[in-house]
Order: C-alpha cells, then structure tokens, then sequence
C-alpha cells in the first residue's frame, strides 16, 4: 500500500492502511483478512487516527484484536492501560509483545503505569511497579 506524507504539521508524516482501518472499525472481519491477505499492514498508522488496533479497541471488538493479532498487530501501552487489558500488558511487561509508545519523556513501562492508573485497573499498576525504577522521591510519582 502507498503512503502519502501529511504536510500540514511541524515534521512530515506519514499516514497510510485507510482500508483495513475503515475495516477494523466495523467489524468487517472478512474485509479485514483479504486486505490482510493483499499485503495490508496490520500496524498501518493513518494520521491522528492511529493503526486499526486502535480501531478494534475503540469498538471494543475481541473478535476484531484477536484477527489483528494473529497477523502481528500490536498496540501502544496507553491503549493497554486506559483500556484496562489485563492480559496485553502482562505480554508486555513478559516482553512477549512490544512496549510501544510515541512518548519520549517518560519510558514505555512508566506509560503503561500512568495510563493503567488513569483507566483505573490497580492490577496493571501493581505489575508494573517492580519496572519502575525511579527514588520514592522522584518528582515524576
């Protein structure tokens, strides 16, 4: 698939995977496998609207994740974390999936932390705790 930069912004961007997004935001899981199956990426960022995975998670679509899954889509760790997935974050924290995250300021495992507290899961906190290495008095807690 093409990508085309997006040049409205301070750096140039790139956005492409327009279908499989549309896909992945309603549920059309046999669109979804023959655009996977021509070569979509599963991990395609379209600007500002993130990669289908965001899509799936907006939908609440397990269906949906686990198709994108089993083609190697992953997710960013404030996903995981506002969207109180349990199980996306231990794979993370397991390093059986990857941390991604776009922030620079702070590293994946202090997102994870920070956005799991915000979505209100004490369990993802709790595992990611012992990952954090920063002095109890750290102005960052």
């Amino acid at each position: 698939m093409r990508s085309s930069p997006v040049r409205s912004v301070d750096e140039e961007k790139y956005s492409w995977g327009f279908p499989l997004w549309h896909a992945a935001s309603y549920a059309e899981y046999e669109m979804a496998e023959i655009l996977i199956a021509a070569g979509a990426d599963v991990n395609a960022m379209i600007y500002a609207s993130g990669p289908p995975m965001e899509r799936a998670y907006a939908a609440r679509d397990e269906k949906m994740k686990a198709l994108l899954r089993q083609h190697g889509a992953f997710t960013s760790v404030e996903t995981i974390g506002f969207n109180r997935d349990v199980e996306a974050a231990r794979e993370v924290i397991e390093g059986r999936a990857p941390a991604y995250t776009d922030r620079t300021e702070t590293t994946p495992m202090e997102q994870l932390l920070g956005t799991a507290a915000c979505g209100g899961d004490p369990e993802i906190v709790g595992m990611c705790l012992p990952h954090i290495d920063r002095a109890p008095t750290d102005p960052w807690w």
